[in-house]
């Protein structure tokens, strides 16, 4: 199947009517560390909705301003909302890190194209149950369907030598996609999905996140993905590491945490944390926006492109 055929039709059809849920006997997938029940879908309409999926460790205490670690092994069923509601986001809850991965009903032991999709909402906000793929199912049934949060605000693109220096890593929402993407490669096999065959679709800021993979390190990367459709990339490299250094510093004052202490950082409750980088946004003109940090953005993304700096061989 050839996705850029498949997919034109997209801003009319991306989302349908919503499967039901009225059949309670749904299948599981068993993974190395979870099992997961279908949450929604049937044999009639074609497909399943496996809903909430844990594809990071929860990145709260020493892992906020952190790279995302894999997740523990879960002794219970997860059935969609064993751990977090349907509409879960990195905006109002920290513990985010889910995915949703849609299969055709028949999907057991095939080899189907993937298409992963990142939302847009300017780092800021967005979440992977805001755009659903049950028009594309009723254009194709022949294909994989997923979608994960990554860190939103001062949690997912913070940036601040104060941090680094003390064990933060910037931008993580951008090892939150890259993770994303590995955890793809690792276990969509198992959803009947084709780790060597998938795409990386997204809008605004999430068409950003296939270009700041594909040009990740430099260009010294491997490739996560074969092939990418982006949409209106929504990135404005804003200003540089003292904007986000004393965008940190004001934050770290206004929660108490003198001198941007990142242990003090981690121990502030994520509402009050994200309520004060709100205040110092709104009253700064701040720019919430990744920012060149030497190492996963090694420049700018669109002058890597230009000077060659990426690791690419599919069509985009």
């Amino acid at each position: 199947m050839h996705f850029s055929i498949l997919l034109l039709p997209l801003v009319a059809s991306f989302v349908s009517a919503a499967p039901t849920t009225s059949n309670s006997d749904k299948p599981t997938v068993t993974l190395d560390y979870t099992t997961v029940k279908a949450a929604a879908g049937n044999e009639t309409l074609g497909y399943y909705k496996y809903q909430n999926i844990r594809f990071a460790a929860v990145p709260t205490g020493d892992l906020r301003f952190a790279k995302p670690q894999w997740p523990s092994k879960e002794s219970v069923v997860n059935n969609g909302t064993t751990y977090a509601t349907a509409s879960v986001d990195c905006a109002s809850e920290e513990d985010c890190l889910y995915m949703d991965v849609w299969a055709p009903a028949n999907a057991k032991g095939k080899k189907l194209p993937v298409l992963v999709w990142t939302y847009g909402g300017g780092f800021t906000g967005g979440s992977k149950s805001q755009n659903t793929p049950e028009g594309l199912f009723d254009l194709s049934k022949d294909f994989v369907f997923v979608a994960f949060n990554y860190r939103l605000g001062i949690t997912g693109i913070a940036n601040s030598v104060t941090a680094v220096h003390q064990g933060a890593t910037d931008n993580v929402a951008l090892y939150d996609v890259e993770h994303g993407y590995k955890w793809v490669k690792k276990y969509i096999s198992k959803f009947g999905g084709n780790p060597d065959d998938i795409t990386a679709f997204g809008f605004s800021a999430g068409a950003s996140m296939p270009l700041f993979q594909i040009t990740r390190y430099g260009g010294h990367n491997e490739q996560l993905f074969n092939k990418a459709y982006i949409t209106s990339p929504g990135f404005v490299p804003g200003a540089g590491h003292h904007q986000g250094e004393m965008f940190w510093q004001n934050v770290s004052t206004a929660v108490g945490c003198s001198g941007g202490d990142l242990t003090c950082m981690r121990s502030v409750a994520f509402a009050n944390l994200t309520d004060a980088a709100t205040d110092v946004y709104d009253t700064y003109g701040y720019q919430f926006q990744p920012r060149v940090d030497g190492d996963f953005v090694a420049a700018a993304y669109e002058a890597q492109l230009c000077q060659g700096r990426f690791n690419w061989d599919g069509p985009l």
